[in-house]
């Protein structure tokens, strides 16, 4: 798949992060934080799609509101106003999953974080189901240093298979 067709624009959130500015045209991406939703990666056999983890994105976007009353109060101690720090933000939107073959999904998702991560932009991975995590992490190679990651789940995925679907493993 070449790179164009996968830098394909994302489709609209039920409602922006912390009210910043929805883009979903990857080619006017800017800023130097952003926001991603990814609702659900390939199903397990037998699960039904898309599951009600698929909705976890735009959940996270409706309550996003509930941390932070405005660009002068967090409920985070940063020791100062977020309106003080140098934040351009975006929210690229949501990568949505049509549930055909899963390969240029991941392929799409692996290249918008690398393509936000070329332009040094801090990345948010809103999600989703088990799978989501995966071209997110293939993506860091583009970065070529080490990385800190933060993921938060319900439940940790040792398996290496889950009814022929086969874990795979990222690099760097």
């Amino acid at each position: 798949m070449s790179q164009s067709a996968q830098m394909k624009p994302t489709s609209l959130p039920v409602r922006s992060f912390l009210n910043w500015p929805v883009v979903t045209d990857p080619k006017q991406w800017q800023g130097n934080v952003a926001v991603v939703g990814v609702a659900q990666s390939e199903v397990y056999p037998g699960n039904p799609v898309p599951n009600d983890q698929a909705n976890a994105p735009d959940a996270i976007r409706l309550q996003s509101g509930q941390f932070c009353d405005g660009a002068t109060h967090w409920d985070f101690d940063i020791g100062t106003t977020l309106s003080s720090l140098d934040l351009q933000t975006v929210d690229c939107g949501n990568l949505t999953y049509d549930g055909r073959d899963y390969e240029p999904f991941a392929a799409w998702q692996k290249s918008v974080f690398e393509t936000l991560w070329k332009n040094n932009m801090q990345v948010f991975a809103l999600g989703g189901d088990h799978g989501i995590t995966t071209p997110a992490l293939q993506a860091l190679g583009v970065l070529n240093k080490d990385v800190h990651v933060v993921h938060i789940d319900a439940h940790l995925d040792w398996r290496d298979d889950v009814q022929g679907v086969k874990a795979v493993t990222a690099a760097h």
